[in-house]
This record gives structure tokens, sequence and C-alpha cells, in this order.
């Protein structure tokens, strides 16, 4: 199963944005955004720098398995735990858009 969680954008460092080590990324919580955007600022000696993840918009969902919602796909990014127990992945679907998965737990 497949959940809608969130939108994500590329934007510059804002106030009250989290700090997440492991993917040397600030982002702020999409649960606390009208609109369940996810606002991201990446230092420059981020993983995900080169990647189109630090270069545009993405659409993200929480799966149950994310190594199951993942076979077949061709990642872009991840599959990388960023915090305990949260995992994500990205890969750009047959459409084009550059999706997230991300598994909690």
């Amino acid at each position: 199963m497949k959940k809608f969680t969130h939108l994500g954008a590329v934007c510059e460092k804002k106030e009250g944005m989290m700090y997440f080590e492991s993917i040397k990324c600030w982002g702020t919580d999409p649960s606390a955004d009208v609109n369940q955007i996810e606002w991201l600022f990446f230092e420059p000696d981020s993983p995900m720098i080169g990647t189109p993840v630090a270069e545009g918009c993405h659409v993200a969902y929480q799966v149950d398995d994310l190594d199951a919602a993942l076979v077949g796909k061709d990642l872009c990014f991840g599959p990388m735990e960023v915090a305990p127990g949260v995992k994500i992945a990205f890969f750009v679907d047959e459409t084009g858009l550059l999706t997230e998965y991300g598994q909690m737990g």
C-alpha cells in the first residue's frame, strides 16, 4: 500500500527548518503546511547534490515495505536511512515524475 504524504520543493533556507545530518539537508514539516509541502535546502556537500532530488520538486508516498515497493524502479537516490527508522528512496516514475517512497519504522 502507498499513501500520499507530501510534495517536496527546493528553496532557500527558511527559519524553523529541521536538519537531517545523514543527507546534509534542511527541511520543513509538511504536516504543518496547508498544502503538505516539504521545503528543502541542501548543503553544498549533501549526497543529494547532483541528483534530481536537489534540483526540483517531487511527490512523496509512505509505503509499508520499501524494498518491495522499489522492485523494478530505476533509483536516482537511496535507499537510505535518513533518521532512525526512516528510510527513503527516489526514482523517476513512468510519467517522468520524481517520486519519493518512504518507510517509517
